[in-house]
């Protein structure tokens, strides 16, 4: 252990020492000790703050071998980019930013990999509040509805034009509400309690067309397709 800890601290000052000439580090040998998220740092020229040890070239690749999990935000900068062939899943936990200039070319790769979004259970309740309301969350959400009585309300989330809420619900239908409903529609319908019936069996693709507007469609159980009922009181 003091062998390598002695070659840890010879690799640190031979990257110290480069930083100071002004040329890049791109590698450095690192210690066993080393975990996850930790970085080597000196004191930068000027003596205000830190530079990194360690920085990646344009034309470095890295290989990760199983499953990729991103913890934290995840940034590829502009004219960068991130591509390959992942074989596991890549999981993100926080977000992705990608600069406009960048590109992914893995995607189509990532979702054939296993791409899944899981259900989310949503029980409707007499006025819509606690597990009767769909919580905002990413562009897509697929929900899973139990219902106790046809009259019990489910309410979508806040309006986020561009968002798709497809909901689901087996034994019994239930009521369905706009989060603002005099003033946000259900296939163009306002009120104050506006609400449109939900029938059991039905899955139900709800559409955020603007901050005002959801519109929405359902299948029945043998999949015939019919519109939302317009909302009202």
């Amino acid at each position: 252990m003091a062998n390598e800890i002695k070659n840890l601290e010879m690799a640190a000052h031979k990257a110290r020492r480069q930083l100071w000439n002004g040329e890049s580090v791109s590698h450095i040998a690192k210690g066993p000790d080393l975990i996850f998220s930790e970085a080597l740092q000196s004191i930068n020229e000027a003596g205000t703050g830190v530079e990194d040890l360690i920085s990646l070239e344009t034309g470095d690749v890295r290989t990760v071998p199983g499953d990729l999990v991103i913890t934290g935000d995840l940034t590829v900068g502009g004219a960068q980019s991130a591509s390959g062939v992942f074989a596991d899943p890549v999981e993100f936990e926080d977000t992705a930013l990608f600069d406009a200039a960048a590109t992914f070319a893995a995607v189509a790769a990532l979702g054939a990999a296993g791409f899944t979004m899981a259900a989310i259970a949503r029980t409707a309740t007499a006025d819509g509040l606690t597990t009767g309301t769909i919580a905002s969350g990413p562009t897509l959400q697929f929900i899973a509805v139990t219902s106790a009585g046809a009259n019990n309300i489910i309410v979508l989330p806040a309006p986020t034009t561009g968002s798709i809420v497809v909901l689901h619900v087996a034994a019994t239908g239930f009521e369905l509400r706009t989060s603002a409903p005099a003033t946000v529609a259900i296939n163009g319908g306002t009120d104050t309690a506006a609400e449109s019936a939900i029938a059991a069996g039905s899955t139900v693709v709800m559409i955020c067309a603007t901050a005002t507007a959801w519109k929405g469609l359902q299948l029945a159980t043998n999949g015939d397709i019919t519109k939302v009922e317009v909302a009202a009181n």
